[in-house]
């Protein structure tokens, strides 16, 4: 039975980072599942139509098939991943097969947020970081990442992203065991975190 934990914060906030920090710890005993990868299909949409959706809200996540993930994962089981393409706004076909670890990583901006989900946590860490710096880190990873332009970033943080967390991601911060500050680098905590977890 594998140990999950969930990693909750805002976008450009840190999560990706620290989750990539755990795997590195333990590369043998680690799998991240990043909810970026769950948006919820819609091939039914132009390209166009796909691009005006809203992703900065809870519905625009594949919850379910994240809980079947999590679950099979949890179960000892090998799952196949989605692989979401941010240029085109669509899950590629086929996936990624994912083999079980004794840790699965669940991180996201709403990690935190399904209760079903968050219930099988053992536990839970939110990345808090100054919304000005989440900003500053899109700005330099999306048009490198997901073939953003500057302005267009700026246009989503203002219109769907900073108000999309503070709505639904920030309150779940309550949910959280531990909350660490993300601005900072400073991981000195997490092997004796890691061996606090339970057994593996």
């Amino acid at each position: 039975m594998s140990v999950v934990v969930g990693i909750g914060g805002s976008s450009g906030s840190g999560k990706s980072f620290l989750a990539r920090r755990i795997r590195e710890h333990r590369p043998q005993h680690v799998v991240v599942l990043e909810l970026d990868q769950y948006y919820r299909p819609a091939p039914e949409l132009t390209l166009a139509q796909r691009a005006d959706r809203n992703y900065d809200a809870p519905s625009a996540l594949d919850f379910p098939l994240l809980r079947e993930h999590v679950t099979a994962l949890r179960r000892g089981e090998s799952i196949e991943r989605p692989i979401y393409d941010f240029a085109t706004h669509a899950r590629q076909p086929g996936g990624e097969v994912v083999s079980p670890r004794p840790v699965v990583v669940v991180e996201g901006v709403f990690a935190l947020y399904d209760v079903e989900l968050r219930r099988g946590f053992h536990d839970s860490i939110f990345v808090d970081t100054p919304l000005h710096l989440c900003l500053e880190r899109r700005l330099v990873r999306d048009p490198v990442e997901r073939g953003r332009t500057p302005a267009s970033v700026r246009r989503q943080w203002s219109a769907t992203v900073e108000p999309g967390f503070r709505r639904f991601a920030l309150p779940t911060r309550a949910h959280a065991t531990r909350v660490i500050d993300g601005s900072t680098e400073a991981f000195g905590w997490l092997p004796e975190w890691f061996e606090a977890l339970p057994s593996r």
